[in-house]
């Protein structure tokens, strides 16, 4: 039996709310990771390339009407390509002056994102 539309933005809206909830706690992650002694600064550029990464890629994903699990699960799956993709956006926001980095990731994010839709 076919999903009603209203079942169908249901889902889409709790869908939606899952990916904002998921996004503040992985802010939220990086943030605490920083905060260890020692290895809190690696750790955290580590953490910050995946969330960026992710974020690149979410806009695909999104676009192409994925469900969010199944972004989640390939993201598990190709973890080392999306620390390897969004590392420069992560060095780029640890390294430099925060209004400086800001500037950086503001000309850069754009483009990451077209990359990662494949154009």
């Amino acid at each position: 039996m076919p999903c009603s539309p209203k079942a169908l933005s249901l889902e889409v809206a709790a869908q939606e709310v899952y990916r904002v909830v998921l996004f503040l706690v992985l802010y939220l992650e990086v943030w605490l990771i920083g905060q260890l002694p020692y290895v809190g600064r690696g750790l955290s550029i580590m953490a910050s390339c995946w969330m960026t990464s992710f974020f690149c890629f979410d806009y695909r994903w999104a676009l192409q009407g994925t469900p969010l699990l199944d972004r989640l699960a390939f993201f598990e799956c190709a973890a080392p390509f999306f620390g390897g993709f969004g590392l420069l956006l992560a060095v780029v926001t640890a390294v430099m002056p925060f209004y400086s980095g800001a500037a950086v990731i503001a000309i850069l994010f754009p483009l990451f994102v077209l990359v990662a839709c494949g154009l």
